[in-house]
């Protein structure tokens, strides 16, 4: 058995403060939820722009409307080369306020029981300057912001609804910024710099595929949000 801690995966990042990010903006009354992307613009390159990183296959692909009622024209296709394990992510700048919303709402599609390891990265800003600062020597590590992980491994077939709260979340570098998830556009903080999508493979001869469509922020209601998981304690992804 070989443990990977996502400590160790050398992650690019991209210091970004300027990139609008479609339907991510400032409203006196929250929205029911803030968009991120569904993918109908055909196109990863603006609203939002996505950077991609590694060996990553993401392609924007026509939907079968019959195999989900929550399906529009297109969603994103994630695949790659497994050999590693690690195939690659992508990430967008958001430059929202989530005060009002606490979990991530995104329907997933899977290829069965190896499709794939799904994680999600999301980076607050604690130095309130709307920009995420990096490490010269290690330019996948934060200066000064706090990092909150979740991973989903993908088995099942077809598409699947998934609403994932933020309590899910774990600090993946504590020796960095407030160690606190606080999204708010308090005291000149940016909120929710951005985010990150990384797809891993669950071995080496399983080539991971996974698609998604409508990621969006949205307000669960209050009694129905779950326990927190330790965010003290990192999450490990397992292989056998």
């Amino acid at each position: 058995m070989k443990r990977f801690s996502l400590f160790l995966m050398g992650f690019y990042l991209c210091s970004m403060s300027g990139l609008f990010a479609a339907d991510v903006y400032q409203q006196t009354h929250a929205p029911e939820a803030i968009f991120v992307d569904d993918f109908e613009d055909s196109n990863l390159d603006h609203y939002p722009q996505w950077w991609r990183f590694g060996e990553l296959d993401a392609q924007v692909v026509g939907n079968i409307a019959t195999e989900s009622p929550y399906l529009e024209h297109f969603s994103l296709r994630l695949s790659g080369n497994p050999a590693n394990l690690f195939v690659g992510g992508m990430g967008a700048y958001v430059g929202a306020d989530l005060t009002n919303y606490n979990a991530i709402k995104v329907l997933v599609k899977g290829k069965g029981k190896n499709s794939g390891h799904l994680i999600i990265e999301l980076y607050d800003d604690d130095n309130s300057n709307w920009a995420l600062e990096l490490f010269p020597k290690y330019p996948s590590q934060p200066c000064y912001d706090d990092r909150f992980v979740y991973t989903q491994k993908v088995t099942w077939t077809g598409w699947k609804m998934l609403i994932i709260p933020f309590t899910h979340f774990f600090d993946s570098n504590p020796s960095v910024g407030d160690n606190k998830w606080n999204p708010d556009q308090l005291n000149g903080s940016g909120g929710l710099l951005q985010m990150q999508m990384i797809l891993m493979a669950t071995n080496p001869k399983s080539v991971p595929d996974i698609s998604i469509d409508f990621f969006k922020f949205i307000a669960m209601p209050a009694d129905a949000v779950p326990e927190p998981r330790n965010m003290d304690v990192p999450e490990f992804i397992e292989w056998w």
